[in-house]
C-alpha cells in the first residue's frame, strides 16, 4: 500500500509539471497517511513571506529545517494526499525571477 501510495504522489507532481505548475522548488516528497514532508531544493526561487504566510494560516504545516515543509495531517487516502501537496504547492506561488531572488 505505501508503494501505492508513493505511487499516485508521484504521478501528481509529475502531471504539475507537465502543467506548468509549481514543483521546479521541489527536490523531494514524502507522504505517508499521517505526515508529509515536502523537501525544497537549495535556495529555491520563492518568496520566503510566501512560506511565512502559509505556516500562519495553516497551524498544520511547520517548518522542518531550512528546507523542508512538515504537514502533519491525517489522509489515509493516497489521492487526497497528492491534492494536499498540489494546493500546498500552488499556494507557494509563482518563482521569482533571477532579479527578485
Amino acid at each position: 500500500m505505501r508503494n501505492e501510495g508513493a505511487g499516485v504522489i508521484r504521478e501528481a507532481v509529475l502531471r504539475e509539471l507537465e502543467r506548468g505548475g509549481p514543483c521546479y522548488f521541489m527536490h523531494k516528497v514524502y507522504a505517508a497517511p499521517d505526515v508529509t514532508n515536502i523537501t525544497f531544493r537549495p535556495q529555491p526561487p520563492v518568496d520566503p513571506m510566501q512560506i511565512i504566510h502559509l505556516i500562519q494560516k495553516n497551524k498544520h504545516i511547520k517548518l522542518a529545517g531550512n528546507e523542508k515543509l512538515r504537514i502533519e495531517r491525517e489522509l489515509p487516502e493516497a489521492k487526497d494526499r497528492a491534492q494536499m501537496v498540489r494546493d500546498v504547492l500552488r499556494s507557494l506561488g509563482q518563482p521569482l525571477t533571477a532579479a527578485k531572488a
